[in-house]
C-alpha cells in the first residue's frame, strides 16, 4: 500500500455515481487526482456484492466491483500495478464485514474529523468496510451534562459527519458503548449516585438505570446509518 501514498492521476470512465463521493475524498486527501491525462480506468458495477475484478487491456484498466469498498480496494491495485501489462486480479470476500475498532474514550481527547477522513480513506483502499467506534462517555447525551464532561465528547452532528465520510467510502460505522461497567469517568459525578453499584458499575435492578441505558442506546445509535450497536458489559 506504500505506493498509494503518492498522488496519482486517474481518468475515470463509466459509471462512478455510487463511488463519486469517495473519489472526492481521495482527491481531497491528495491520494489521487482526477485528470484527463491520467491512467484510464473504466468502472463497471457488478450485480454480485462480494467480489472485485481489476485487469488491464492494452492501455485501459477495468475495475469491476460489487460492494462500494471493493471499488476502492481495486483502485489501490491500479495504483500499485499501473505499470504491469498483465494485471488481472479477482477477489471474493470471505467476510461480510471486516475492519477495526478504535478506542476514543481514553486520554481525555477524541480523534478529530479530519483524521477520520484520512483513516477511512486508507481503510477503503485496503478493502476494510467496518469501523467500530468505542465510546464510554465521550458523546453528548441530552439531559446528562456530566456525560463526557471535559473529555472531548462528540456531538450528534460530529458523529453524523463521521458516518457520512465513512459511507462515501463504503464503510459501516458501528457505535460501541458501555451499558453496565467501565463508566468511572461518568459515575464519579454525584448526579449518578442513584444508579451506580460502585465507582464504575451501574446498579442492576434499578428502574432509573434502565431508563438511563435506553437513553444511551438511542443517543449513540441516532447519528449512524447502521442498524447494529455493540453493547459493552
Amino acid at each position: 500500500m506504500g505506493s498509494c501514498e503518492v498522488t496519482m492521476k486517474i481518468n475515470f470512465e463509466g459509471n462512478i455515481d455510487t463511488v463519486f463521493g469517495g473519489i472526492n475524498i481521495l482527491i481531497k486527501q491528495g491520494i489521487i487526482e482526477n485528470s484527463e491525462n491520467g491512467i484510464p480506468v473504466r468502472v463497471v458495477p457488478l450485480s454480485q456484492s462480494n467480489c472485485l475484478h481489476v485487469y488491464r487491456k492494452n492501455h485501459l484498466f477495468f475495475i469491476e466491483y460489487g460492494k462500494k469498498v471493493q471499488f476502492f480496494r481495486a483502485l489501490s491495485y491500479v495504483m500499485q500495478y499501473w505499470d504491469h501489462d498483465n494485471l488481472d486480479i479477482y477477489e471474493t470476500s470471505r467476510f461480510d464485514l471486516n475492519g477495526v475498532m478504535i478506542d476514543v474514550s481514553q486520554g481525555n481527547a477524541v480523534i478529530n474529523l479530519s483524521q477520520y477522513e484520512k483513516l477511512f480513506a486508507r481503510m477503503a483502499l485496503m478493502g476494510l468496510d467496518m469501523f467500530m467506534i468505542y465510546m464510554e462517555d465521550n458523546y453528548l447525551v441530552e439531559g446528562e451534562p456530566y456525560f463526557g464532561y471535559l473529555r472531548g465528547r462528540y456531538t450528534e452532528q460530529d458523529l453524523k459527519t463521521c458516518d457520512d465520510i465513512a459511507f462515501a467510502l463504503g464503510i459501516e460505522i458501528i457505535p460501541c458503548i458501555q451499558t453496565l461497567a467501565h463508566l468511572i469517568d461518568a459515575l464519579k459525578w454525584d448526579c449518578y449516585k442513584d444508579i451506580k453499584e460502585d465507582d464504575d458499575t451501574l446498579l442492576v435492578g434499578e428502574e432509573k438505570t434502565y431508563r438511563f441505558i435506553e437513553k444511551l442506546i438511542v443517543t449513540a445509535s441516532k447519528p449512524f446509518r447502521t442498524k447494529r450497536i455493540h453493547l459493552g458489559m
